[in-house]
């Protein structure tokens, strides 16, 4: 048991890596954000939106004034 305590690594170095780790996860989401814009991230449901509009008006009569799903 004494062995095993002596391998594990101090609380300072743990909280260095953590430290590390936290600012890199930062950077990356922060470059991402700016390589990706946000009107992207919804691209596939905004296809379906646009497939939608052309599809439903070849089913649905000029007369419907509403419709719910």
């Amino acid at each position: 048991m004494a062995s095993l305590l002596k391998e594990l690594p101090s609380m300072t170095t743990i909280l260095s890596v953590y430290a590390s780790l936290s600012g890199l996860s930062m950077l990356i989401r922060t470059i991402l954000n700016e390589m990706i814009p946000r009107d992207r991230w919804q691209a596939v449901e905004n296809e379906t939106f646009r497939a939608v509009e052309v599809y439903l008006p070849t089913k649905v009569g000029p007369s419907t004034k509403s419709l719910l799903l």
